[in-house]
């Protein structure tokens, strides 16, 4: 059995096409099944056909429409694999943390237990001086000169005049609300009832 025959085999088996370099006469062959040929050459037929039967135009609205569904497939194609690209980056990246400084530089603030225990009780600003505290709390003030300074021009309350009691009268103390000529006046049928209700 020659090696050509093998290789029929091969191709008959496995329903694929062979190409065989023939180094003797130099050139090549293909091998590939009786259908698949028949296929090919029928859609060289089909294909010349098509466009023997069309005008310029017509040639040309064709390609360009062929261009534009291509152009789609591969819009679609490299949509889907910057969305894998992007799946794989966020599958390989940390969780986003919000509260992540972006800069180098340390953080001015600190945390709530840091600040609860006075830990950066020693760093004030440059504009804040500790001797201003110091000397506020040393200094007392004088309690009888302050009051001496208020009693001179300090108004006696025998100075303000009031009313003579021969000019004020007493207010009459009402005994008994229920006696004599006091009673509660109807309602109409109208008028709505309020009742005060305790506060």
């Amino acid at each position: 059995m020659s090696s050509l025959d093998r290789l029929i085999d091969l191709a008959k088996q496995t329903g694929s096409k062979l190409i065989v370099h023939d180094p003797m006469e130099g050139r090549d062959l293909v091998i590939l099944g009786i259908d698949e040929f028949e296929r090919l050459v029928l859609a060289d037929k089909n294909f010349d056909s098509d466009f023997r039967d069309l005008s310029g135009s017509e040639m040309l609205g064709k390609i360009n429409r062929d261009i534009s569904i291509w152009r789609a497939r591969q819009e679609e194609e490299e949509k889907w694999d910057r969305e894998l690209a992007w799946d794989e980056e966020l599958d390989s990246a940390s969780p986003f943390d919000p509260f992540q400084e972006m800069d180098s530089q340390t953080s001015a603030w600190h945390s709530a237990g840091a600040v609860l225990e006075n830990r950066y009780g020693k760093q004030r600003g440059e504009d804040f001086d500790s001797d201003d505290i110091d000397e506020d709390e040393e200094e007392e003030i004088d309690r009888g000169s302050f009051m001496s300074a208020g009693s001179s021009s300090e108004i006696k309350i025998e100075d303000v005049p009031f009313g003579s009691e021969q000019k004020t009268t007493p207010i009459p103390l009402i005994k008994n609300l229920e006696g004599g000529g006091w009673k509660e006046e109807s309602l109409l049928e109208e008028e709505p009832v309020f009742y005060e209700e305790p506060v």
